[in-house]
């Protein structure tokens, strides 16, 4: 009789050991499915030498206190595009919120606006994307288009020298800026070159226009008339084809 009941509680401390053993193999059942969401950073403005930075919270609603959190996510935009990686949340953790930081180095280029994005994505079984699960932003370009005309009042006489005035942008173009250059009463004075380019390599080159007057035999008084300066809308940078005109004033002093 001894030996039976001896042999039955082998048996049952056997099973109860296995099981508890087999209990800590693999990780403990969860009942959590905490939501995951990811915020729409304010745009912030590229700045003209050094990084700026735009960061993104991803955010979860609980840990889970046995098991980690985790979720992948891309990044699209700024000087870690194409770039992602595994945010993960310990188990049991205090802290809900991780970050991810994109970049973008200022430059003096007169461009569009970089939009971002954080895209998350495959989340683990104990979580979910519930709600919005792509955060958005931009670097805004701070660059503004413009020329300068120097100067833009000139002198000449009939059959005297000929003047010169200068035009240089104020900002680098990504593409070429044409203008168009004419005089306003070529019985007075004519202009050379009649169109000038601007691009990425010399924008910030001033590039000399040259005004010469014309001689005639009557005796008209002094004339004054403006020399236009005027971005070609149809060979320009779309940027820059919204910039005003700008006239330069010549008097053609009679001899």
């Amino acid at each position: 009789m001894m030996n039976r009941v001896n042999l039955i509680l082998s048996i049952c401390t056997f099973f109860v050991l296995t099981t508890s053993c087999s209990k800590e193999d693999g990780p403990i059942p969860s009942n959590i499915n905490a939501d995951i969401n990811i915020n729409n950073p304010i745009p912030v403005a590229e700045g003209d030498a050094e990084d700026q930075s735009i960061i993104f919270l991803i955010t979860i609603a609980e840990a889970d206190p046995n098991n980690s959190i985790s979720v992948e996510y891309a990044i699209s935009g700024g000087n870690q595009n194409g770039t992602g990686g595994t945010l993960t949340f310990p188990a049991n953790t205090n802290t809900l919120t991780q970050t991810v930081t994109v970049t973008k180095t200022g430059n003096n280029i007169v461009e569009e606006d970089v939009p971002v994005t954080v895209l998350l994505f495959n989340p683990s079984s104990n979580a979910n994307l519930k709600n919005n699960n792509i955060g958005t932003s931009s670097f805004v370009d701070d660059d503004e288009a413009g020329y300068t005309v120097t100067p833009q009042s000139l002198t000449t006489i009939e059959g005297g020298s000929a003047k010169t005035f200068t035009v240089v942008l104020d900002k680098a173009p990504t593409s070429d800026v044409v203008f168009d250059i004419a005089s306003t009463d070529t019985s007075e004075g004519t202009v050379s070159p009649d169109n000038i380019t601007f691009n990425t390599g010399n924008f910030d080159t001033p590039i000399t226009v040259t005004i010469t007057p014309v001689n005639d035999a009557i005796n008209d008084g002094d004339i004054s008339y403006p020399v236009t300066v005027g971005v070609n809308t149809s060979l320009s940078n779309a940027l820059f084809i919204g910039l005003s005109s700008t006239n330069v004033s010549v008097t053609n002093q009679n001899n």
